[in-house]
């Protein structure tokens, strides 16, 4: 079958070029349709229950994302230019018809008591005119506690204006209306922006800065490596088109298919040249090996094909199994990472196949690789390698057995972070305000409790103010608020300012009453970030550190057995909020990456068997890239690399990458079996044969791979190092390790075809 492939695409190199052309075209003119979604909320399934809550939070309040707008002052901010800076800081964001909501100095009230009642008094009604007015504004703030480390710092250094970003509006639309006001008002006081609408877009950003430095940086540094490896331009170019036209292919289909680039998957292109060039390496090298022995470019490309034919259609099947397994990963976003990725692979194989051999019928024969006869220094390392593997078998599969048992002790130690703040280092701006952030203004995070029912009902509300307390227990919580906390504001208030009164009133009439002199003095608007119009959904809102996604797990767990112990009768109540939704994201990417690595190693090996006819060279095939995965996640425990959302497609981009090397070995070695005395020799024929490519292949991997180190994310540069690093030790594995297995298995009957 291979043979008669190859007689035909040698045959019509014309028409084969043509057909690939026609494809590229077909998929890739969807180009032009791709677009980049920053979007973290977008990557959990739609009926996941913190989804759907998140949604029925922002149908009741308009919204839930918040631009934070730090102001620092080295001395104070209750001075009069930071605080005409905080008013016309917040009147430009109310009169954005993106923003829902804004709550600063000019916009809170504080609760003043009367014989009479109560006033509500704002803390700033407009900017001051003196340091005098300032310090006044300074004593209410602090006489009334409510909203220190919330809106003012307990150092009065910092105060923060908050905008609730509209549900329907993406946050680039106004980031650079948000960063305007930023830079007009910036001096001598300091203005930063935070929140995840911030991150969101700083991600969008990164994502895009990385399309076009990555690809082009990678295809760089392939070029080198190609060149010094096999020191023909052919050898340069064939590689790098088959990738380049199958990656154009791929990124093309998501346009046709609407689906965007994020975190995750802003890296596919350069997974996809560097993995694609692979293929026509191996079909090159093995092109050049038989022009030493006949001057006939279509023999050698026939035999060529031969020779690595099978291995190079079996790579690609169990590629793209590696990475067609993630469909069942219960996240989405990896399912699709998976599905597009393996079709990149297939139309990278389909291309390599037909493409680059009819390419070479076209081409001159290389001068330099017919007139070289002397074994370089790489041949004569090979020839030693051959020698010493079945030599030292033993002593390679105890070293192998003794690594793997090594780096699996760090396994344990691997933590989960999904927080996208996590993504950028931690010297960045983004990262140093965050900090700041948390430290001084009461967390950047949201956790939302929605509370179904009656809210001026003595239950609710105190069910809600004693989930607030409960909250408030955990040093990560910076700052709570709801209906609860004014209504007991104003029952102080009403009892001469009496701190033991500071409680919910027993009765609901008490409570109506209390609710009722406030909006004859205020606003009942006041009131419309905690309740709705009819009273008849309430929330705790609630802002929490950043802090890693385990911990984040730990209080959302707690709060919600909480809640079940304490108040299971007041009726349902829905924790939502971003702190909900990195729990649940964290569990489904444990859910997704224990699936998918099970069904890849196990159809890998299945797909072995088959190939091979042979149980044992199925069993065999998997062990380098069992013996990697292990090194990788190893690795990522003991050194403190976090599992997040892009460092966990590693272990199937291992697995798709991987399993190439010993397959082809397994072929050569399947190959050597019938015309050798015996498996050791046949196990050093194929090193020696297999050896250069499978280096040739590598090289040129790990090092298209560094090329991540340059990546706006953190993770994305783990990606590059680790993908690097595992690469070359799942090649030299296979030379080793899985060549001293192979010698294990007897006379070798047992795996001749």
């Amino acid at each position: 079958m291979i043979h008669r492939l190859g007689v035909f695409i040698t045959g019509h190199p014309v028409l084969m070029i043509l057909l690939n052309l026609i494809i590229v075209f077909a998929f890739g003119s969807g180009i032009r349709k791709v677009t980049i979604d920053e979007n973290i909320k977008s990557m959990l399934p739609k009926d996941i229950a913190s989804r759907k809550n998140l949604s029925e939070l922002e149908d009741i309040y308009g919204g839930s994302d918040v631009f934070l707008i730090a102001i620092n002052h080295e001395k104070t901010v209750f001075n009069p230019g930071t605080l005409a800076k905080v008013k016309a800081i917040t009147d430009s964001l109310e009169a954005m018809p993106e923003i829902v909501r804004v709550s600063s100095l000019s916009t809170t009230n504080r609760i003043k008591g009367e014989e009479w009642g109560i006033e509500v008094i704002p803390f700033m009604d407009d900017a001051p005119e003196t340091q005098d007015v300032a310090d006044q504004i300074r004593r209410r703030v602090f006489e009334d506690s409510t909203y220190l480390d919330q809106l003012v710092s307990r150092d009065a250094r910092w105060t923060v204006v908050i905008a609730v970003l509209d549900k329907d509006t993406e946050p680039m639309e106004i980031y650079s209306e948000v960063g305007n006001l930023a830079e007009i008002f910036e001096g001598p006081e300091q203005i930063h922006l935070s929140g995840i609408p911030v991150i969101q877009t700083i991600i969008s950003e990164n994502i895009k800065n990385d399309l076009r430095r990555l690809l082009p940086l990678a295809i760089a540094v392939i070029i080198v490596v190609l060149f010094l490896s096999l020191r023909t331009i052919s050898g340069v170019i064939l590689p790098l088109l088959a990738a380049l036209l199958s990656t154009v292919s791929m990124v093309g289909l998501m346009g046709h298919l609407g689906k965007p680039f994020m975190v995750i998957n802003n890296i596919m292109p350069v997974i996809l040249v560097t993995v694609g060039i692979s293929y026509a390496i191996h079909i090159i090298v093995e092109y050049y090996e038989n022009l030493s022995s006949t001057d006939k470019k279509r023999d050698a490309l026939v035999r060529a094909l031969d020779h690595v034919g099978k291995p190079i259609l079996l790579a690609g099947l169990t590629t793209v199994i590696g990475f067609i397994t993630m469909l069942s990963a219960p996240l989405p976003v990896y399912a699709e990472f998976g599905a597009i990725l393996a079709f990149g692979i297939f139309i990278c194989t389909l291309i390599t196949f037909t493409l680059t051999p009819s390419i070479l019928m076209l081409l001159p024969l290389p001068r330099r690789v017919i007139n070289r006869r002397k074994d370089g220094l790489l041949d004569r390392f090979l020839d030693w390698l051959s020698i010493a593997v079945p030599r030292r078998r033993k002593l390679i599969l105890a070293a192998g057995i003794i690594l793997l048992v090594l780096f699996a002790l760090g396994i344990p130690s691997l933590e989960l972070d999904m927080n996208p703040i996590s993504f950028f280092p931690k010297n960045s701006p983004l990262r140093i305000t965050d900090e700041e952030v948390n430290h001084n203004l009461g967390g950047s995070i949201n956790l939302n409790l929605l509370f179904h029912g009656n809210a001026k009902s003595h239950e609710i509300l105190n069910a809600m103010d004693d989930t607030q307390k409960f909250l408030e227990g955990f040093p990560e919580m910076g700052s709570t608020m709801s209906l609860a906390t004014i209504v007991k504001k104003l029952n102080r208030k009403l009892h001469a300012d009496d701190p033991a009164m500071e409680v919910i009133p027993k009765s609901e009439a008490a409570i109506a009453q209390a609710i009722l002199m406030y909006t004859m003095s205020g606003s009942p608007e006041d009131f419309e970030a905690f309740v709705d119009y009819g009273y008849e959904n309430a929330q705790v809102a609630a802002r929490v550190k950043s802090v890693s996604t385990k911990r984040i797990a730990g209080i959302a767990d707690a709060v919600d057995r909480y809640l079940k112990g304490n108040h299971a009768d007041i009726g349902e109540v829905k924790t939502t909020g971003f702190v909900v939704f990195l729990k649940d994201l964290a569990d489904l990417i444990i859910t997704s990456q224990i699936r998918s690595l099970l069904l890849a190693i196990l159809l890998v090996a299945l797909v072995g068997c088959i190939t091979f006819r042979s149980l044992l060279l199925g069993a065999l095939s998997i062990i380098p890239i069992i013996f990697t995965v292990v090194l990788n996640f190893g690795i990522m425990g003991m050194s403190g690399i976090d599992l997040s959302i892009p460092t966990a497609v590693i272990a199937s981009i291992i697995i798709g990458i991987g399993v190439d090397f010993s397959l082809h070995f397994l072929s050569r070695f399947q190959l050597m079996l019938k015309d050798s005395t015996g498996v050791e020799e046949a196990v050093t024929q194929a090193i020696r044969r297999v050896g250069k490519p499978i280096l040739f292949d590598a090289l040129p991997t790990a090092i298209g791979f560094v090329v991540l180190l340059s990546s706006g994310f953190l993770p994305v540069r783990y990606i590059g190092l680790l993908i690097s690093m595992t690469m070359i030790v799942c090649a030299v594995g296979a030379l080793t390790v899985l060549a001293a297995a192979v010698t294990f298995t007897k006379t070798g009957k047992e795996i001749k075809k």
